[in-house]
């Protein structure tokens, strides 16, 4: 995906998984600030327009509320074409006082249904220390 200028990408791969066909399937968390006013509604609602006009094929699988361990928030299924390569993700966004937290589970498409329950780990096993609300501390992860 190719960036508008003055854009940079905010992500961090934190863990991956095995090499299959030249895609590494991995788990990635963005965090970004905001305005205190965002809701999870409207950032999620944004999140979608804005992948929709970005990403080639992109289709949304399923989506809604759901709650991980300590994590509550709106889970996103959805596929897109990459480099020729179709991804498909598990995206949980979190958003708390001022700050979203995308929590993205990336794998091939085909094996997308398959991994669900790998992707549920992962979020599940998340842990937002009560300093990193405030924009300091540390995600703790099950890996």
């Amino acid at each position: 995906m190719m960036l508008p200028s003055g854009w940079s990408d905010g992500s961090f791969i934190v863990a991956h998984g095995p090499m299959d066909r030249g895609f590494r399937t991995n788990l990635a968390i963005t965090p970004q600030t905001l305005p205190e006013t965002v809701t999870l509604e409207s950032y999620v609602a944004d999140m979608k327009d804005s992948m929709a006009r970005t990403l080639e094929q992109y289709v949304v699988h399923k989506e809604g509320p759901a709650r991980f361990g300590s994590l509550s928030g709106h889970l996103r299924e959805h596929s897109f074409l990459a480099e020729g390569v179709k991804i498909g993700q598990y995206q949980l966004c979190v958003v708390t006082k001022g700050l979203a937290r995308v929590f993205t589970y990336s794998v091939r498409a085909e094996k997308l249904s398959a991994s669900r329950s790998t992707a549920e780990a992962l979020f599940s096993g998340i842990q937002i220390q009560a300093a990193e609300l405030k924009g300091g501390g540390t995600f703790k992860l099950p890996i």
